[in-house]
């Protein structure tokens, strides 16, 4: 089983959804052993504006979530795929291959008082089209992660993320004619670019420079703005990277 855990936002209604899940099933998914999709759901006690959590209550979720976990292995032998919180609640989701003690096991892991009121649901699905189609991530929503991981190694490494600094941004094609149609529609967004073919003669690399902050709601926007482009010129987008700019950098 994987345990390779990662998280994202998106909008639902014109409102965030934070979805956090197992990334690693998707090697594994579906699982023919474990059909049943069960799902248990928290109304938030005292949501944000956002209808997010707050730590206080984050805190909270997460213990009332570790029992859950614990208590639906033992007694159903389910699988913890993910979570979403939006709109003042939060889901749990799980797959197993029987439900008959999804009763036994919420409530081993909220005691005989518990404080927080519980809604649960369990339907088969076979295919884990939920976690296949709900909870993982599509191509922009993994773009985001992506990102993230690289402003968070910049935070690491100190940098000032608001200052502006050259960002280079990479994209693949298999034809020469897609590559440079890819680099002239850069060129007109005001980036300064360099196409070489690739080492192997498989392909043909695009180089897109131009000097921006590197906040990653900013970064990002420019990044999933270059995928959408690769692809609509039969290229694939390859990433972002650039110096760590501190306060002593001139």
């Amino acid at each position: 089983m994987s345990d390779h855990w990662d998280y994202y936002f998106f909008l639902v209604d014109g409102k965030p959804c934070s979805t956090v899940l197992d990334l690693g099933l998707i090697n594994e998914a579906p699982l023919e052993a474990k059909p049943w999709l069960l799902s248990v759901r928290f109304p938030l006690l005292r949501p944000r504006v956002d209808g997010l959590t707050d730590n206080a209550e984050a805190d909270e979720l997460g213990k009332v979530e570790e029992a859950l976990v614990r208590a639906l292995r033992t007694h159903c032998d389910a699988q913890f795929v993910g979570r979403m919180t939006w709109n003042g609640t939060r889901d749990l989701f799980f797959y197993a291959p029987r439900a008959d003690n999804l009763g036994t096991a919420l409530g081993e892991a909220l005691g005989p008082s518990p404080t927080r009121r519980v809604m649960s649901q369990v339907r088969e699905d076979k295919e884990w089209q939920h976690y296949l189609q709900v909870l993982f991530p599509g191509a922009i929503e993994q773009r985001w992660m992506a990102d993230r991981r690289v402003v968070d190694e910049l935070k690491k490494a100190g940098d000032r993320l608001e200052q502006p600094r050259a960002i280079d941004h990479f994209a693949t094609f298999t034809r020469e004619v897609h590559a440079r149609t890819y680099a002239e529609a850069c060129a007109g967004l005001r980036f300064e670019t360099e196409s070489r073919e690739l080492d192997d003669g498989s392909g043909w690399s695009v180089r897109a420079t131009r000097v921006d902050s590197a906040e990653l709601v900013h970064v990002h926007e420019i990044a999933a703005s270059l995928h959408l482009l690769a692809e609509e010129h039969d290229g694939k987008y390859d990433g972002w990277g650039c110096p760590v700019k501190k306060d002593s950098d001139a």
